[in-house]
Formats: C-alpha cells, structure tokens, sequence
C-alpha cells in the first residue's frame, strides 16, 4: 500500500475543491476534504464517497455526496451544532452523525488513500493536514 504520487493527488485536490465551490457559495471559507467509506453487508461491500467542507468560524460542516470520479454530486447536507443529535467516533475510526438534516451519516477523512485505490473505487489522494483539522473540527465542534 503506497501513497499517491503528489501530481495525482494534486489533480484530485483540484477536483474535489472545484467540486465543492460549484456547490456551496463563498467555499473559500471552508476547508475542503475527501471523506471515503465502506459499508460492509454480507455478501459485499458499498464504497460512499464525499466532499467534506468544514468551518470553524461558521461552526458548520458541508457533506456532499460524489460519485467516485468526482463528477457528479448529490445534495449538500449542512450540519451545525443545532441540527446534530450526536458526533461520535465508531471502533473503525468513523465519525457516526446523528442529525435532523439527514440520515445517520459515517464519515472518515483518511490521511490518504492509497495509489491502488482506483480500483477501489476511492480517490488517490494525501491529505494528512485536513485529516488532522477535520478530527479537531468535530472534537471542538460536535
């Protein structure tokens, strides 16, 4: 398992933060990231991918759900302290998200994701400075 080369990862940052200020005004507020899930059933696996935008100053965290080439998008889910029941952290590591604004969410913002991930379905990227922000995020902010 190896880290994305930094050019890859480069293109998909772009992607993603293109992907995020085409759907939330003044995204230059927001510290944008890439959020990657496996929900396992019994006889296979989901891969959910999103972009996450979060604010300190707005209190707030944008979820948006992709498509795996970062294509297309579903909704925006805004979150805030007002409208979530409950963050807490699962024993894989995920943030489970109880609120009224959407279903149960299960978010994790890897570090990076690795170079193989394509097949996957996940996006290679390194992003080990938003991973750090994101979990102080929902620390101070949930």
């Amino acid at each position: 398992m190896f880290k994305p080369k930094e050019d890859v990862s480069n293109t998909n940052r772009g992607k993603i933060k293109a992907m995020f200020a085409s759907c939330v005004p003044d995204s230059a507020a927001y510290t944008v990231a890439y959020s990657t899930v496996a929900k396992t059933g019994i006889f296979s696996t989901k891969i959910i991918n999103y972009v996450v935008g979060f604010s300190k100053e707005r209190r707030e965290l944008v979820i948006i759900p992709i498509d795996d080439e970062v294509t297309e998008h579903g909704e925006p889910i805004s979150l805030t302290p007002d409208n979530v029941a409950s963050a807490k952290k699962n024993l894989q590591g995920q943030w489970v998200i109880k609120s009224n604004a959407a279903d149960k969410l299960l978010l994790s913002v890897p570090g990076y994701t690795v170079s193989m991930g394509e097949a996957m379905y996940t996006l290679p990227l390194i992003q080990e400075e938003e991973a750090a922000a994101f979990i102080k995020f929902m620390q101070e902010t949930f």
